[in-house]
């Protein structure tokens, strides 16, 4: 539930502050990273547990997820306000037929 609400705010968030001509490279290097983090990550945990132990491993992946979590709550995002949307033309028809 936290993922999909997650990914909620954030497709939400980049198409309120990402300019529309430059919204499709945004969400390229944003799939890529996150197509590439798992892996990467999973990688890395073998020779992490074989150079730190087991429960240091563990202890630092908490952490980082911790320093992540505190990183969205950091003043810069917090202070994202939604734009707002422009009424209508008086003289336009709001619903296409």
């Amino acid at each position: 539930m936290g993922v999909e609400q997650a990914g909620v705010a954030w497709y939400s968030t980049l198409n309120e502050q990402v300019p529309e001509d430059r919204l499709a490279r945004v969400y390229a290097y944003d799939d890529l990273g996150s197509h590439l983090a798992l892996p990467l990550a999973q990688f890395a945990a073998g020779p992490a547990v074989l150079l730190l132990g087991l429960q240091a491993t563990l202890y630092a992946a908490a952490a980082l997820i911790l320093l992540a979590t505190l990183a969205m709550v950091a003043p810069s995002i917090r202070a994202l306000n939604p734009k707002t949307a422009e009424p209508l033309p008086a003289s336009e028809d709001p619903v296409p037929r």
